[in-house]
């Protein structure tokens, strides 16, 4: 071996050979210059390290051979020696011979190469994803049977719910019986065709969804690396709900604003003789005015006063007849207008104009009892009033019980609190018992003696809580009842408080 020294002694410690390669690592160690017969100790500077090769070399005058590996005066080379005895013809020990090599780079690469070992160790034994290898084993056919489990992390056994002494160096099938087949095919085509294959599992002892990935090693082996996508998966199906509940409410609030109009076209229809009558009276006034007018143009003397005074006047008739038209476009249409800054008591004063035909013709007093300087509200107006209309008429189709009575029905509005106005529709009729009562709001349930479609209370009491409020009714039979809604007021006028 290049590099290797030689040297022997004799029992006394004496030089009886060497050869350069030792001469030439003395020379560089400790700087010392070989003699025949010198002794080898007296070449050692250092005390410590001349204790070390003494005692070395006392264990192979003792019979035995010694195998060391230290380093040696200034230089970092590391030297691994051999110490055996020596014998002379009659068998006795007669000194030692030493032979040394220099395995500096040897160490340097087994150092490297053990402190890699540990490196991947550590990261083999803390990783956080599950790490097994396995090997295939195949039947007479050479068809994969079973495999058996070499080497797992502790992250497998967590994962997989299965102690390591439990499972290492036993096959598949001795830690699952039951395993299926079709599992061992796939791992066997991946060990023997070096195909890797990705997929995910579900294991039903531990509940817990995972992602793995197999590949093939050397040898029928293959290593499999998974990790638990549990959070994943549910994370994935959660939104997955939150998105179907997004589109299945975007499909009601579609489907209750077509309610809404549905309704708000069928009570328009309900109010058509109340209607008719409304827009009559401007119309009938506006063919008297203009008779008259006719009638002064005819006549010899012109009267300007008295024309300017029948035109002012069948202007107003027509500007009433046109509101009432502009406002019926307004609720029949079927989108509405949006969230605007409204005044309540201009809304309930514009539905009372709307249903003030139906009041005369049902003979009901009205009475408003509204409070002034209210704050204004965030509202969709054109729902608000459906809200109202609904309330009111619900008011003018209940029954007096003392038909002596007049029908009478009250309009309150006031602030209820800081946060919210409330406004209450109060008939004098006959009440309701707590079944109907507890009803009332549901869709499709109806008290009306003619049918209807059961559908006002309900798509009024969704509309006022999706504007942030309530809607209730108080009643007790022979007591008349109060349907009541709040909403809340302004935030920015909350602030100003």
């Amino acid at each position: 071996m290049q590099g290797t020294t030689v040297f022997c002694l004799d029992t006394q410690y004496r030089y009886v050979f060497c050869n350069d390669a030792h001469r030439d690592a003395s020379r560089k160690s400790w700087g010392a210059v070989i003699h025949m017969g010198s002794s080898m100790l007296a070449n050692i500077p250092s005390l410590e390290e001349r204790k070390l090769v003494q005692a070395l070399l006392d264990e192979a005058l003792a019979g035995k051979t010694v195998v060391a590996a230290n380093r040696f005066g200034e230089t970092d080379n590391i030297w691994e020696s051999v110490c055996s005895p020596m014998f002379n013809d009659e068998g006795k020990i007669s000194g030692v011979s030493v032979t040394s090599a220099d395995v500096t780079e040897q160490r340097r690469l087994e150092n490297a190469l053990l402190e890699r070992e540990h490196k991947y160790q550590y990261l083999f034994d803390n990783m956080t994803d599950g790490f097994v290898i396995c090997k295939i084993i195949c039947n007479e056919q050479g068809v994969p049977c079973d495999y058996r489990i070499l080497e797992a992390n502790k992250a497998y056994e967590a994962l997989a719910g299965i102690a390591f002494n439990d499972i290492v160096g036993k096959t598949v099938l001795e830690v699952v019986p039951d395993m299926e087949e079709s599992w061992i095919k796939l791992y066997g085509e991946v060990a023997l065709t070096h195909e890797s294959r990705s997929f995910e599992l579900y294991n039903h002892s531990t509940r817990r969804y995972y992602e793995s990935t197999a590949f093939s090693l050397h040898n029928g082996q293959f290593a499999r690396v998974f990790k638990d996508i549990t959070n994943q998966k549910l994370s994935e199906a959660a939104l997955k709900t939150s998105e179907e509940l997004q589109r299945f409410g975007e499909h009601a609030r579609e489907r209750e604003k077509e309610m809404a109009h549905v309704d708000r076209l069928n009570t328009m229809g309900e109010m058509a003789t109340g209607l008719a009558h409304e827009l009559n009276q401007p119309l009938a006034a506006i063919t008297t005015y203009a008779g008259v007018a006719l009638r002064i143009l005819n006549a010899e003397s012109a009267q300007p006063e008295k024309l300017r005074e029948i035109i002012s006047e069948t202007r107003q008739q027509a500007l009433r007849a046109g509101e009432i038209i502009r406002h019926l476009r307004r609720l029949v249409r079927k989108q509405t207008g949006g969230q605007v800054e409204t005044d309540i008591n201009h809304l309930i004063r514009s539905v009372v104009k709307l249903l003030a035909a139906d009041l005369r013709l049902q003979g009901v007093d009205l009475r408003l009892k509204l409070s002034e300087n209210l704050p204004r509200l965030m509202l969709d107006d054109v729902q608000i009033e459906q809200v109202i209309i609904n309330l009111l008429r619900n008011a003018l189709e209940v029954t007096v019980m003392d038909v002596a009575n007049k029908r009478e029905v009250t309009i309150r509005s006031y602030l209820s609190s800081k946060r919210f106005l409330r406004v209450e529709v109060t008939d004098n009729g006959s009440g309701m018992d707590s079944e109907v009562s507890s009803r009332i709001f549901d869709a499709f349930y109806s008290t009306k003696v003619e049918q209807g479609m059961g559908l006002g209370l309900s798509i009024s009491r969704s509309i006022i809580e999706a504007h942030g409020g309530n809607l209730w009714a108080n009643s007790e039979p022979g007591q008349g009842s109060t349907l009541s809604f709040s909403l809340p007021v302004l935030k920015r006028l909350l602030a100003c408080d």
